[in-house]
């Protein structure tokens, strides 16, 4: 019975392992997005004007994305995963990535400042922001109900940072 037992939890952290790996390359790929991007700024600081707005928008999803890598552990808890499950959370982080990328593309050359690329890509951004949202409800369930009672405070932090950062947002776009 007890080899039973260390057989199928082996089983189980062997395939949250494979998950988590797969889970880590993409958060990798998203902070160096994010830092790429601010080492642009600080390599070439006159190149273009750096826009305070967007400048908070990586910082809340470089800790959005430490948040995410920290709490997604709590999936290694789960004892059955299905493909839906692991698509799902592979989903959620891809959508982070192109959060990411949104922010930081490869090259904003048709843009004088980041103040004008940020306002031109403000729906596309918003539009996947929200999509992380979403997911991340799902994401909670999966967790279970202890997890999600847990989170209220945060939640509620992070959801008062989001509503900071997008008033700001909407009072330059009216400048």
């Amino acid at each position: 019975m007890l080899v039973a037992r260390v057989a199928c939890l082996d089983f189980i952290m062997n395939e949250f392992s494979h998950i988590r790996i797969i889970i880590g390359f993409i958060v990798s790929l998203s902070m160096a997005q994010l830092l790429r991007g601010i080492a642009k700024l600080l390599v070439h600081p006159t190149q273009k004007k750096p826009y305070w707005v967007h400048l908070l928008w990586v910082a809340y999803l470089f800790l959005n994305l430490v948040y995410f890598w920290w709490w997604e552990y709590r999936l290694s808890q789960l004892t059955t995963w299905v493909f839906s499950t692991y698509l799902l959370v592979i989903l959620y982080i891809v959508v982070y990535y192109l959060c990411c990328y949104l922010l930081f593309p490869d090259d904003i050359g048709e843009y004088k400042t980041y103040k004008d690329f940020y306002f031109s890509r403000l729906h596309w951004f918003f539009g996947v922001l929200c999509l992380t949202l979403l997911i991340d409800i799902f994401d909670t369930f999966l967790k279970g109900k202890a997890y999600a009672e847990s989170l209220e405070l945060v939640g509620e932090l992070i959801r008062t940072g989001s509503r900071v950062n997008f008033v700001s947002t909407k009072k330059q776009s009216n400048d």
